[in-house]
């Protein structure tokens, strides 16, 4: 998500991680607006003072000293309760501290100083997603939107709550809105994606991450999404040109092993297969699932000690896989071991997985 960290402050953008495309944005740095403090009631030395304090307070913000920066801001708060900024700041500091309710009470004092405070609702906003408060969120941007009906960064965070509560409709509306007003934005194209595959509109999904490939080039994550969408196509060829680029910009891509190792399982190329799925367990040896497909394909081929090998494995690391009891129960009921078929299915049934 988007917060907004113009200093006026805003909250820094969390968007490089694997969740890269699923966290609210809180405003750009980029835009530092230091403004000045009004409602003067005291005298011009205390206002130097409080001016003083506050460029204090936001250099520590941008510094990422927030301890600092909330006792330079609260110092301003001193001077000049009515400070708006100085809130609002402050209000940001905490946020990084994760200190959410302080954050709040500072956003809600702003918002009681400004009521039309765009940037403050949609901080606050951020705040009550991360806190999975989804109907206040929703609200606070809904807010920052009517306030500013051209702010990106608002539609966008509000269709992440929206695809949070599975109102995917809704969160492409968002999305789509988002990209108007900014559509060189890659990672909103990715997040209308992803709206799109939960909706199986996979055709439109294929078509915004081939955006994102156009707009970021290295963007890995969007290899692996589209060639996920291209297999539920079954088009599987797609698929693994797509796994295998995105290998070949990480090369320790598990992820994409994996899911280049169904492919090639779909298409019956096991070779191909069983050196995806070994690669995976050579880069996680406690890949209990990466067990389990291989030991699919070693039964595909009727190798079924191998097979066996690689479904006990699985169970040794993870107890509780399901699929692998059934599936191993397939490979003693082939090797006509019907007492342990049996007690195998039986405990895929019992953990809920019935073929």
């Amino acid at each position: 998500m988007y917060i907004n960290k113009k200093l006026r402050a805003t909250i820094l953008s969390s968007v490089m991680s694997v969740d890269l495309m699923f966290l609210p944005i809180m405003c750009p740095a980029d835009n530092i607006n230091v403004a000045p403090l009004l409602q003067l009631t005291i005298s011009e030395a205390h206002a130097e003072s409080a001016e003083e304090h506050f460029n204090r307070g936001i250099n520590y913000l941008k510094a990422s000293n927030y301890n600092e920066a909330i006792a330079e801001f609260t110092k301003v708060i001193e001077l000049r309760p009515n400070a708006t900024d100085a809130y609002y700041n402050r209000g940001l500091a905490y946020y990084n501290l994760k200190n959410y309710e302080a954050a709040i009470d500072d956003y809600n004092k702003a918002i009681q100083l400004d009521s039309q405070y765009a940037d403050a609702y949609l901080n606050r906003g951020v705040i009550y997603y991360e806190m999975q408060n989804h109907e206040a969120a929703i609200a606070d941007y809904t807010k920052a939107i009517e306030l500013n009906p051209n702010d990106a960064s608002a539609y966008y965070n509000r269709g992440l709550v929206y695809r949070d509560v599975q109102k995917y409709n809704e969160a492409i509306a968002d999305y789509t809105k988002a990209i108007k007003f900014n559509p060189n934005n890659y990672i909103v194209y990715t997040n209308r994606g992803f709206a799109y595959a939960e909706l199986e509109n996979y055709e439109a999904a294929i078509t915004d991450y081939t955006k994102v490939i156009e707009l970021n080039p290295d963007s890995y994550l969007s290899y692996i999404w589209r060639g996920d969408v291209y297999a539920k196509l079954q088009n599987y060829d797609a698929a693994i040109a797509d796994y295998t680029q995105a290998i070949e910009l990480t090369p320790n891509n598990a992820w994409a092993y994996n899911n280049r190792g169904n492919a090639y399982a779909r298409m019956k190329n096991y070779d191909a297969a069983i050196a995806d799925f070994t690669k995976v367990i050579e880069l996680n040896p406690k890949n209990a699932k990466a067990y389990n497909s291989r030991g699919m394909v070693y039964y595909y081929l009727q190798q079924y000690e191998k097979a066996l090998i690689n479904f006990n494995k699985a169970l040794e690391l993870k107890p509780e896989l399901a699929e692998t009891y059934y599936h191993r129960g397939k490979v003693y009921e082939t090797m006509g071991d019907k007492a342990r078929a049996e007690a195998d299915f039986a405990k895929a049934r019992e953990l809920g997985y019935n073929g």
